[in-house]
C-alpha cells in the first residue's frame, strides 16, 4: 500500500518534470526511485 505523502510527493516530482526540463528533473527523479 502507498502511503498518501508518497504518492503526492510522486505526483509533484511529476508536475516539476512536466513543468521543469532540466538537471533539477534527475536528482528529482533520482530522489523519488531512492524513496520510493
Amino acid at each position: 500500500m502507498i502511503d498518501p505523502g508518497l504518492f503526492l510527493a510522486f505526483v509533484l516530482a511529476v508536475a516539476v518534470l512536466m513543468l521543469t526540463p532540466g538537471p533539477n528533473v534527475a536528482l528529482i527523479v533520482g530522489n523519488s526511485v531512492a524513496f520510493g
